[in-house]
């Protein structure tokens, strides 16, 4: 038995026979591991691996033997084609068929799996392609939505493989047929069927296109209700489809072509072999016609319904049915309509209110390259028709010679009337928008003055990606210190020595779902807030994963806020209590627990204003600073940092540091915006003038720099003049922060002194500023007497005794009093000379 594990969920697949070693695959951060046994399964895999030689010798004796007629239904028409293409077919949400030869066309052994349909399915089918094997899939429509998100994560993964969807054409059941088309967007192409004939003639395209351009196939084909079935004659034998498949992958230059292209020629091929007419694009084949009805696939509207007959008769109405949909279908269905053609029915079927994909491609596409004709688009929502049948769809469409505007009673827009309304203003407050009209905003930019560009708030801001991260204390240790590079790319940035890098972080995943479900959101609504003075469209996932600091820490204008939307009484009193005099005590103590926005509408559950105003009452995610520990001159075109991952303790719970711990989860090859934030710590102009550092902790990033830039120097024959470091953290066999590059720098001579101070190595508490008390004489002499800088980085805590330490070596070593030696230190901060960077 394999095991998958990904996120929350978890696939079983009984192997069987299917020969794949017993090594590990992986798949991004998920890991597959084929040699797990499983006591529960045993008795499964015997019988599948018995099954399996009774059917190989069946398929010995007579190669051609079929299923008989009375089974060959849609449904097994495309099981037995998966079964001859495929070394497992894992079926889910229905029971798995037996209807396999045993072996598929490759002559090897070919297994059926049943699966369970849960969040992230579909990782086994990825797990089998990446073993290079071959998988098949067949599932319902409402399970694909499933699989959306180990196909974009592990889209690599997926090359090759087909998925084969089943529809009933039954109103509730095909209720989302349309967001099979999304697919598409991926890069994968849908076909479709609506009977078994073309139900297997389509599986096997399916496969062909699948194999030969190496990109995800779906195929959505009718399930059906009535005893439809295949005939013995019909049914296409192995050799036949052995045939099939090396002269598609024997032809030359389809992978040279566009992918409709291709697609194109491997139709033409399999049109040759099996003496059919099949096209990407069907039509009526008029000439001239004024109307045009434009459907996916057959299952729609196709020649054995009524009322096609009606519309062949009109002599002016061309008929369109797609039956392979992909990035181009838009530009090459707008291309069939012409000049003629005046107006356009699109046909959808979806239980939402929104547009099909193909009904907002179509006009993408039109406003975008077709802009001298002049076509009228209607969309009209079967599942949505209020009772109209497909009949009295058409006929009202042929008989508008207007027009028609009412959206509220048809669920129909004309779009040339719908384009006067465009340049209305932007609301200003956060509101939901229809993904139509973002694409109308889109496409019409001179009148909606829009663009696809960075969000206002990511100006002066670079993406770049991480190149390394290495941790710097023990695994057992309960401190995260890590270093993490970037690789800096075409991004543009640059920076100075001192300077420190502004990170935009991101919320967690799985909270920013977990909050979005319990708010009743979807994550994948689009909402639009004014940023910058700009309007930014994103979803409700963006927003609070990448944009909104919803588990951050309000202020009293948020408890105002939820008051005022309160509908509990008791609730409203209790948030007006919080931010008054008399409850300040209470207020500051959830300040200090970190209570957030998220725990803030948790606990106060009858304030429930809309995801529009919330969004508009919670602040960005402001970037957070970290020291640049790195010399560009050093290390060109990266970026290093020093990062502690921050947790800690409340009487709520772990609390946890937004930007530390989503530097910690990155992972090589990640992107990350940032931007570059100017810092007072410099080194002097004067190469030779000394350099005092002090650092606790990650203190230490920017005097790493420090450090690699004098380094750099003096590589390249620049006398540079002494430094000295004083180090100081918990113990040194934890936290001793890249001490073997500081104990080499010491030994050349580059860090003249080197004080390491670690505060818990010893009974007796140890920190800096008893290191620089050790130090009078360094300190009074490269301050006062030789031109040097003092410089301070960490927690602000130790500077008292920071300063009292240089004060003191003042007095001490340049006889003056305490009066004159902090007058002296004050005239270095003033030369920029003693500069503190602390938090």
């Amino acid at each position: 038995m394999a095991s998958v594990a990904n996120d929350n969920s978890v696939e079983s697949l009984k192997m069987g026979s299917l020969k794949i070693s017993s090594s590990s695959a992986t798949i991004s951060s998920t890991r597959v591991n084929t040699n797990i046994g499983s006591p529960t399964l045993e008795k499964s895999v015997e019988s599948a691996n018995a099954d399996s030689a009774k059917n190989i010798n069946l398929h010995d004796v007579d190669r051609k033997l079929s299923v008989s007629v009375e089974s060959q239904t849609s449904k097994n028409s495309v099981t037995y084609i998966a079964g001859a293409f495929s070394d497992v077919v894992l079926s889910y949400g229905s029971k798995a068929s037996s209807t396999f030869n045993g072996v598929n066309i490759f002559n090897q052994s070919v297994i059926s799996v049943p699966m369970e349909t849960r969040s992230n399915a579909g990782i086994s089918a990825a797990a089998i392609s990446n073993r290079s094997s071959s998988a098949s899939i067949i599932t319902t429509v409402d399970s694909l939505v499933y699989f959306k998100k180990n196909l974009v994560d592990h889209y690599s993964s997926f090359r090759g493989t087909v998925f084969h969807v089943s529809s009933s054409l039954v109103k509730g059941a095909e209720s989302e047929v349309d967001r099979i088309l999304e697919f598409s967007s991926l890069g994968s192409v849908v076909l479709s069927s609506s009977n078994p004939k073309e139900s297997q003639d389509m599986a096997i395209l399916a496969h062909l296109i699948a194999k030969a351009l190496q990109i995800p196939v779906f195929h959505l084909f009718k399930d059906s209700t009535d005893c439809s079935v295949i005939s013995d004659s019909q049914v296409a034998s192995y050799d036949k489809l052995s045939l099939i498949y090396k002269s598609v992958m024997n032809a030359s230059g389809l992978s040279t072509l566009k992918t409709c292209d291709s697609i194109s020629e491997i139709f033409n091929l399999f049109n040759l072999a099996f003496s059919t007419v099949y096209e990407l694009v069907s039509t009526n084949k008029v000439s001239n016609p004024e109307y045009a009805v434009i459907s996916f696939g057959n299952s729609v509207l196709s020649s054995d319904i009524p009322v096609y007959n009606t519309i062949v008769s009109q002599g002016n109405v061309l008929v369109v049915s797609i039956n392979a949909f992909g990035l181009w279908s838009g530009a090459e269905i707008n291309s069939l309509l012409g000049k003629s053609v005046k107006k356009a029915l699109v046909l959808g079927y979806n239980s939402s209110s929104s547009y099909s994909k193909l009904y907002l491609d179509l006009l993408a596409s039109f406003y975008t390259s077709n802009l001298d004709s002049n076509v009228d688009f209607v969309y009209e929502n079967l599942y949505n028709s209020d009772g109209q049948t497909l009949e009295s769809v058409i006929f009202e469409f042929l008989q508008i010679q207007a027009p028609v505007s009412d959206e509220s009673e048809n669920q129909v827009e004309d779009v040339q009337t719908a384009v006067p309304g465009f340049s209305e203003p932007q609301a200003p407050s956060s509101q939901a928008i229809n993904l139509f009209d973002l694409q109308k905003q889109l496409i019409f930019n001179d009148s909606f003055n829009s663009s696809v560009s960075e969000s206002p708030e990511y100006q002066d801001v670079f993406n770049i990606s991480v190149s390394r991260i290495v941790r710097l204390t023990p695994p057992s240790y309960d401190r995260n210190l890590f270093h993490i590079e970037f690789n800096v790319g075409n991004s543009g940035l640059t920076y100075n020595i001192g300077e420190a890098l502004g990170v935009y972080a991101e919320n967690d995943h799985q909270n920013t779902l977990d909050l979005l479900n319990w708010y009743g959101v979807d994550p994948e609504q689009l909402f639009s807030k004014s940023v910058g003075g700009k309007s930014v469209t994103n979803t409700a996932y963006q927003w609070l994963k990448k944009k909104i600091d919803v588990f951050g820490r309000p202020g009293k204008k948020f408890y105002e806020f939820l008051a005022n939307n309160s509908s509990d009484e008791k609730e409203a009193t209790k948030l007006n209590f919080l931010i008054s005099s008399e409850g300040k005590d209470e207020f500051r103590s959830r300040v200090e627990n970190t209570i957030t926005y998220a725990d803030l509408l948790r606990e106060f559950t009858s304030a429930h204003p809309s995801f529009g105003a919330l969004i508009d009452n919670i602040p960005l995610i402001k970037s957070r600073h970290y020291s640049i520990s790195s010399s560009s001159n050093m290390h060109p075109n990266e970026v290093h940092l020093l990062v502690v991952t921050v947790n800690w303790e409340t009487t709520y719970g772990t609390r946890f540091g937004l930007a530390s711990n989503y530097l910690e989860a990155l992972k090589v090859g990640d992107h990350v915006k940032v931007s570059v934030i100017h810092s007072a710590l410099k080194l002097p102009e004067d190469n030779l003038a000394p350099v005092i550092m002090a650092g606790l902790g990650t203190g230490m990033a920017p005097f790493r720099a420090f450090i690699e830039e004098r380094a750099f120097r003096r590589a390249n024959g620049i006398e540079v003049g002494p430094m000295a470091l004083y180090f100081g953290s918990r113990h040194r066999t934890m936290e001793y922060l890249y001490g073997e590059d500081l104990e080499s720098y010491h030994a050349d001579g580059l860090l003249t002194r080197l004080q390491l101070a670690f505060s818990r190595d010893q009974p007796e508490k140890i920190y800096i500023q008893h290191k620089l008390n050790e130090d009078s004489d360094t300190l009074n002499d490269w301050l006062l007497n030789s031109n040097g800088s003092f410089y301070l980085c960490g927690p602000t805590w130790p500077v008292p005794d920071v300063r009292e330490a240089i004060v003191s070596s003042f007095v001490k070593k340049s006889n003056v009093s305490t009066s004159a030696a902090n007058k002296a230190l004050e005239e270095l901060r003033e030369e920029e000379r003693y500069v503190l960077e602390v938090y």
